[in-house]
């Protein structure tokens, strides 16, 4: 299935009233994801008048031909010492055109326009913490959660928290992402505007790895498989999400890995605990964290390749936990991290792999991180470094 022919604009007056009927229609079908309620939304002329787009406020609409399918908003704070912000809200397409990458499209044209204004520096939003999908949308284009506020508002006697989520705007996230995007299209040997053009893209390569690698991201995947399995795949990944693409996969016998979270950053904060790099004198040190860590953990985050730049953090003269990053690719370097299960949620984790984010960043590679989405202390750490989704991947390797 491929993406709907679909524009989007900006709204005007002359939209108010299919903009109100959408509107009504998502605070009826989704209470939960926004804070207003149906009898507190304002009469058409009001409406109107809001839809006048000027420097503060803009209003933004999806449309299938002539239909109004989604919506999205831009506002600027609107103190005179806060005109440097701006916020997104609203965001909402209509059931039966999702998955089909509208959302993105709304979000995207919106942040064209943020970042068109020389004035603006940052962009906020606030998000429902169950709404999954939606973070994952706002995190692929750059957006950080920056805390979550608890109990935000109340529905039917239901109290929801928010993550509040913000995009500094002169970061040059625009480079961060085509970075990435070209990494991976070189990877799958496509361009880069193919990589999540399509519900399902499945690229036939005679040399594929035996090991399969599949992106997810807003609504499209992409794989590079054997031609031989081309029809196999389409049938498992069917099921649409990772997590039931993984089940898909699991029941056929396959070996699967994920989902886990796959992201970027482009800045670090300083390591709480004092991380330094491993040499050979650590080796002793090295051999003890290895014989800490249960076997599947070391394989999946460890490292016995004295070449490869790691970073470690001490504590009574132990090494309790070693991040390492491989930089045999110019462009990306991907990142590992092992912990000793001892010292596990005291930050040893989060400083090692900091110092050797701050490392790779030094050398002018992006750094890249994947965490399995089973893991909450790993994808925490992800969040706290500033860690961007960029997609969520899943690794599948058929029965030998």
């Amino acid at each position: 299935m491929t993406l709907s022919n679909s524009s989007v604009r900006v709204l005007t007056p002359d939209d108010a009233a299919i903009y109100r009927a959408l509107r009504l229609q998502a605070l009826w079908e989704q209470p939960p994801a926004f804070g207003a309620q149906p009898m507190d939304e304002p009469p058409l002329e009001v409406i109107a008048t809001r839809l006048r787009a000027d420097r503060d406020e803009c209003f933004f609409g999806a449309f299938d031909q002539r239909e109004l399918i989604g919506t999205l908003r831009l506002t600027r704070y609107a103190a005179e010492n806060e005109k440097h912000r701006a916020y997104l809200a609203g965001l909402y397409v209509a059931p039966r055109h999702r998955r089909h990458g509208h959302g993105r499209a709304l979000v995207a044209a919106a942040l064209e326009r943020a970042k068109s204004d020389p004035g603006l520096r940052r962009v906020n939003l606030a998000v429902v913490t169950a709404q999954k999908p939606a973070r994952h949308l706002y995190e692929s284009f750059g957006f950080q959660t920056s805390g979550t506020e608890l109990e935000a508002f109340s529905n039917a006697g239901v109290y929801y928290d928010e993550h509040l989520m913000t995009l500094d705007l002169t970061g040059g996230r625009g480079g961060f992402l085509a970075t990435a995007d070209a990494w991976w299209a070189q990877y799958f040997g496509c361009r880069p505007s193919g990589l999540f053009a399509e519900a399902l893209t499945l690229l036939p390569d005679e040399n594929a790895p035996a090991e399969t690698t599949i992106l997810f991201r807003e609504g499209g995947a992409i794989a590079r498989i054997a031609p031989a399995r081309r029809t196999e795949f389409r049938k498992l990944l069917a099921a649409g999400s990772p997590a039931k693409a993984a089940a898909a996969f699991t029941a056929a016998g396959y070996e699967v890995s994920g989902p886990s979270f796959l992201g970027y950053t482009k800045s670090v904060p300083r390591p709480r605990h004092r991380a330094r790099p491993l040499d050979h004198h650590d080796a002793s040190r090295l051999f003890s964290l290895r014989r800490a860590c249960p076997q599947d953990e070391w394989l999946r985050g460890g490292c016995d390749d004295e070449h490869l730049p790691r970073s470690g953090v001490f504590t009574d003269g132990l090494l309790v936990a070693m991040a390492t990053a491989d930089p045999s690719d110019e462009t990306i370097a991907p990142l590992r991290l092992i912990t000793d299960p001892d010292y596990r949620a005291r930050g040893y984790g989060r400083s090692a792999l900091a110092h050797a984010v701050g490392r790779v960043l030094k050398d002018g590679q992006l750094p890249q991180l994947t965490v399995p989405e089973s893991d909450p202390a790993a994808m925490r750490i992800a969040e706290t470094l500033g860690f961007a989704r960029y997609a969520t991947v899943l690794k599948v390797k058929p029965p030998a």
